[in-house]
């Protein structure tokens, strides 16, 4: 018997004739009645034992005189407060005419311990003041779920709660969206707050804006005081909104960098002498009709990249803003090739490299060559993402022999298109990309443990390699020392006797493996 069962139902039905008018108030337009309403038997155990799917249609009234909504279409226009959230994918909305009962409510379904990967979304308020969140409670449910993610996207937070979203013992993977959320005092006490973790990383930190329209949730001062923090792990900002900051970002102390920016006034020199801090860097940069030198900006930036020599991951995507023209196309290519051929020679630690745009405005296809046999000698590149390679004419022919070359000499390598797929041309490709996977499968058995490593191998060797010459080279190649004490375990008079007595006809030699096309 189940925990949950123990303890007995935990939801009943109220009938619609034995609603209270309290309950009725909730439920003034048609499809409220597609709406179940249920009273809580018993506090749950956790989220989960609700049962609850994207799909779900009910309404939970409490005692308090709260009603939670779960499912779609629950952002009504009722006259009383309401505070809206996604927990794990699933859309709730609470309804109440007392900010301290909705507060009450609402900490308490995000004190529920959760499983999964959905996280916590706290997405809007409507006549609801969030200052009414005790700062206890608030931290309790913060607490209950530290490996969650958290996406805070409405309220205006007082600076004691700023103090408890900032000073969590655990890093906090935490998204902070301008549109409808604010700090109280522009984010002070929350960078304050930051700078008093001594020991402890504080994890990841989101800053959304969408296109730079919303408010940014930090004034320009406390934007410059938290990007000279070393308190995170990877930053995420979108639009800074103070042009004088837009540089800011590149110095800081973080392994992973993403940030959408604006290039606009700013000179292709300027980004000759970056301070770049990151070794896994994810760039979005924006251009318009403003900027004549977009060729130059990236190729500086690209050059910047070679010489400084540390990264591990890259990825550059140009876009264009909405003033800018979809016709207009990077005009020097050949140029843009050549700088990234000098990335992947000046950095030896690079795993992942993408340079390109959903617009498609940078063509590689001719330079592809020349960039796949820069990459035939990289020990540590794994991924390469092409984001346009058009599929006709000579020019692709000889990208898809390259590609060929490459992936015979460098089985470390997956090529990919824009929409994460692998690069192929048909079965030739298709079976060096499957050899390859058996090596690097292969290799991997290396690390395993003295115990784990024979049986492993040896299961690979019967199940994978036993029909294929070539993948069976492959394996016993990362594992000599494992095929020197297969043969010497032999009892090499037992196989001579063995021979001898075999009748084998003249026509029954044994066949060659077939040869394997590279």
């Amino acid at each position: 018997m189940s925990h949950s069962q123990e303890k007995g139902p935990l939801l009943k039905l109220v009938p619609q004739k034995r609603l209270s008018a309290a309950q009725k108030a909730f439920r003034l337009k048609k499809d409220d009645e597609l709406f179940p309403v249920y009273q809580l038997l018993r506090e749950p155990c956790d989220f989960d034992e609700l049962n609850l799917q994207e799909d779900s249609k009910l309404t939970i009234w409490r005692r308090n005189g709260t009603m939670i909504r779960i499912g779609p279409c629950s952002f009504r226009k009722y006259q009383v407060r309401e505070l809206a959230f996604w927990i794990n994918g699933i859309l709730c909305t609470i309804y109440g005419t007392k900010d301290a009962s909705i507060a009450d409510t609402a900490t308490f379904f995000w004190s529920l311990k959760r499983q999964g990967e959905g996280g916590l979304c706290i997405a809007k308020t409507e006549k609801f003041s969030f200052s009414a969140i005790p700062v206890e409670q608030l931290a309790q449910a913060l607490d209950a779920n530290p490996e969650q993610y958290l996406n805070v996207s409405a309220g205006v937070w007082n600076a004691s709660q700023s103090v408890v979203l900032a000073s969590r013992p655990y890093p906090l993977d935490l998204s902070i969206n301008g549109q409808y959320f604010s700090f109280e005092d522009m984010g002070t006490a929350f960078v304050a707050a930051l700078k008093k973790r001594q020991t402890s990383l504080f994890g990841s930190l989101c800053i959304e804006r969408v296109c730079g329209y919303e408010p940014m949730p930090l004034s320009p001062y406390n934007q410059r005081r938290l990007l000279q923090l070393e308190v995170f792990e990877s930053l995420d900002l979108k639009f800074l909104n103070d042009e004088g900051l837009n540089f800011l970002p590149f110095a800081a102390k973080v392994d992973w960098l993403t940030y959408e920016f604006y290039t606009s006034g700013f000179q292709p020199e300027a980004f000759g002498s970056l301070d770049i801090a990151a070794k896994n860097l994810h760039l979005e940069m924006y251009f318009s009709n403003d900027n004549a030198d977009w060729d130059a900006i990236l190729i500086t930036f690209l050059n910047r990249v070679a010489e400084l020599g540390h990264f591990e991951t890259l990825k550059i995507l140009p876009r264009w803003d909405h003033k800018g023209s979809w016709f207009n196309k990077f005009r020097d290519i050949a140029s843009i090739a050549k700088a990234m051929i000098r990335v992947l020679n000046g950095n030896p630690f690079l795993s992942d490299f993408r340079v390109g745009s959903c617009e498609e405005r940078i063509d590689l296809t001719s330079h592809l060559v020349a960039i796949f046999e820069a990459m035939e000698e990289h020990k540590a590149l794994e991924k390469f993402t092409v984001d346009a390679m058009y599929r006709w004419g000579p020019e692709y022919d000889a990208a898809c022999e390259a590609l060929g070359r490459l992936l015979s000499r460098n089985r470390n390598i997956t090529v990919y298109d824009k929409t994460d797929k692998r690069c192929s041309n048909g079965p030739k490709i298709d079976r060096l990309y499957a050899l390859n996977a058996f090596y690097s499968g292969s290799a991997a058995l290396v690390k395993e443990s003295i115990e784990n490593r024979p049986p492993l191998v040896t299961t690979a060797l019967l199940e994978r390699a036993a029909e294929n010459f070539q993948y069976t080279v492959l394996l016993l190649s990362n594992h000599t020392d494992l095929l020197c004490e297969f043969v010497s375990e032999i009892d090499l008079n037992h196989v001579t006797a063995l021979i001898r007595t075999m009748d084998q006809p003249p026509h029954a030699a044994a066949k060659k493996p077939a040869r394997t096309e590279m």
